[in-house]
């Protein structure tokens, strides 16, 4: 696979908010055992023959059911070609978007980000773990991964790499978005060494967030499933308010004081006085910990203990022989249910 090239890593990391500090926001691991996904929980599917399912296990997996294709997704991204299932509860301009997946197949499995409505939205697309997979995107050399903008039923390609993942192991797979640019990573989980970037193509918020398939379902009796989708909130000056309604986003103030109510904190309005006793960068010792099991719910973030500047990823510790047997049996039950 191909890694992040020198000069856009120099430029990412040299940005002044490339550091921010993300904060838990939402995750979700209650996908309902054996049963239609899309209604549950805000959870929608974007493609009617494809309802989604969810399987029980360690952690909960929900996984596409039709392997449909498209005559030409490129020039009518539409039906089959649009298979996603997304969650869209909360509107966050910047953040990190986790989650991990499992697939026995070999074609396009991807996440999606961004969404404005059913019809546009981006795509981080893994397009076969070889040569002999499917991809929704032609002009793309398998294998590949792509993010993709896909709006009014057509695509336009932001940026490619040659590459693709590993069949029947866990991977893991982080999005950012902060400052307009868009970072990705994937890999086997716990050691992520693949990476991508972008340019968002416009102003929007990254969620709606969710899963995408394209012949990838478990109609010709392979499986694919995603799991602990988790969604993080930046806080680039650490004092336990996030980015995104922080009124002084590069000075901490966790009181966010605001004397002359114009909407600039005091602590970095040029045209207020700070107060000497304004609060200090709050140090996330007593932040109280994000209860991130079993529930769609957003969270009130959360100061990260010890001021951790990495993203949280997605726990991939459970999905082991066992679960996995679950899976394929599961998913074959549920196929012949539907013969």
């Amino acid at each position: 696979m191909s890694s992040l090239s020198l000069p856009l890593l120099i430029g990412l990391l040299s940005a002044p908010d490339a550091l921010a500090t993300p904060l838990p926001f939402w995750s979700y691991d209650a996908f309902p055992g054996d049963a239609p996904l899309s209604g549950v929980d805000g959870w929608e599917s974007s493609y009617p023959e494809d309802t989604w399912i969810g399987l029980y296990g360690e952690p909960t997996l929900a996984c596409p059911l039709t392997d449909d294709v498209a005559p030409d997704c490129g020039s009518d991204w539409s039906g089959a070609c649009n298979n996603h299932l997304s969650w869209s509860g909360a509107t966050i301009k910047d953040g990190v978007f986790s989650a991990g997946f499992i697939t026995y197949d070999d074609d396009a499995p991807g996440f999606l980000f961004g969404r404005q409505s059913a019809d546009d939205h981006l795509l981080l697309v893994f397009c076969g773990a070889n040569a002999g997979g499917s991809c929704p995107v032609d002009s793309l050399d398998l294998p590949a991964v792509a993010i993709l903008h896909v709006h009014g039923g057509a695509v336009d390609v932001l940026s490619s790499l040659s590459g693709g993942y590993e069949e029947e192991v866990a991977m893991q797979v982080t999005i950012a978005v902060n400052e307009g640019r868009i970072h990705a990573t994937w890999g086997e989980a716990g050691a992520e060494t693949d990476a991508i970037d972008a340019v968002m193509p416009d102003e929007r918020p990254m969620t709606g967030i969710g899963f995408y398939a394209y012949d990838a379902g478990a109609a010709d009796g392979t499986y694919l499933a995603f799991f602990s989708p988790v969604l993080e909130v930046f806080d680039e000056d650490n004092d336990g308010v996030y980015d995104d309604i922080d009124n002084c986003q590069r000075d901490p103030n966790a009181d966010q004081a605001d004397l002359d109510q114009d909407g600039v904190g005091t602590r970095c309005d040029p045209g207020e006085e700070a107060p000497a006793d304004s609060d200090p960068p709050d140090s996330g010792d007593s932040g109280e910990p994000v209860d991130e099991g079993g529930s769609a719910e957003e969270k009130e973030p959360a100061s990260v203990a010890g001021g951790c500047s990495c993203a949280a990823t997605a726990d991939t510790s459970g999905v082991g022989l066992a679960g996995l047997l679950l899976l394929g049996l599961a998913v074959r039950r549920r196929v012949e249910q539907n013969r």
